[in-house]
């Protein structure tokens, strides 16, 4: 925003050589001595404390007033793009397991640059160079790999929950395909020729040899060992009629 601030020269600030400005430095009336820290050399100073955490900030320019700003390879293509157009740049570099983010925007020129940067023919607006911020990729590779691992004990355990409920499932329409298929057996017994004895009502069993007094049931035995239904008992008007002399009108019935 001011194109500059003053600061006191100590060891560590300097005033920058590169910085071709009337009253660069000043003096104080208490007598201090003041150098003028442009946003370039106040970058630089902000990228050695970044630095101590692991992070590279890097100006660079296609036209540099200071050696150190000149462009890596990998900065001189993305300013070569900035100029066709992009916004910004960012990719992996390295070999893997000690990979580095690199990430770039471009500087563009406003007026206040142009109080240093006139001389070198830049324009309001114009790409006069990029800043890089790159940093080791290994820590957020760790961390997206736990977080894949964590996915994949997910959908592991989902898969095998799924699995198991599959398996009582199917455990389950077995069952229920066997009692259909012991019903539909029975249904077909019943549906088949009985022999039942013209006197008594009786049925031989299957197989039964017919002397066998045993081979011979009652009907409603039968029935109930072959089905679900149950037997009740109760009699019928003609044989209440027959046997206890009720008349239609009173045809009481006991179960």
């Amino acid at each position: 925003m001011h194109g500059g601030v003053y600061v006191p020269v100590t060891e560590t600030i300097r005033p920058n050589p590169y910085l071709i400005v009337p009253n660069r430095d000043v003096r104080t009336t208490g007598g201090n001595e003041l150098t003028l820290v442009n946003p370039a050399y106040m970058t630089r100073l902000v990228g050695e404390i970044l630095a101590r955490e692991g992070y590279t900030v890097h100006i660079a320019s296609l036209k540099v007033l200071r050696p150190g700003n000149a462009p890596d390879e990998w900065e001189r293509a993305a300013l070569q793009r900035f100029d066709k157009g992009s916004a910004l740049e960012y990719s992996l570099t390295g070999s893997e397991g000690k990979q580095v983010f690199r990430y770039m925007e471009p500087l563009r020129t406003e007026a206040a640059c142009l109080k240093c940067h006139a001389k070198q023919r830049y324009k309001v607006g114009d790409v006069r160079g990029g800043i890089t911020i790159a940093f080791p990729y290994a820590p957020f590779e760790r961390s997206i790999r736990a977080d894949d691992r964590r996915t994949v004990a997910m959908h592991t355990i989902s898969l095998v929950a799924a699995l198991v409920v599959l398996f009582f499932l199917g455990l389950r329409i077995t069952k229920l395909a066997g009692s259909l298929e012991e019903s539909r057996r029975q249904i077909q017994t019943l549906e088949g020729i009985l022999p039942m004895c013209a006197s008594c009502k009786k049925i031989r069993k299957e197989d039964a040899v017919p002397s066998d007094p045993e081979s011979w049931v009652p009907v409603d035995f039968y029935i109930s060992g072959r089905t679900v239904a149950k037997i009740s008992h109760g009699i019928c008007p003609e044989c209440a009629k027959t046997l206890y002399g009720w008349s239609e009108k009173n045809p009481t019935t006991t179960e």
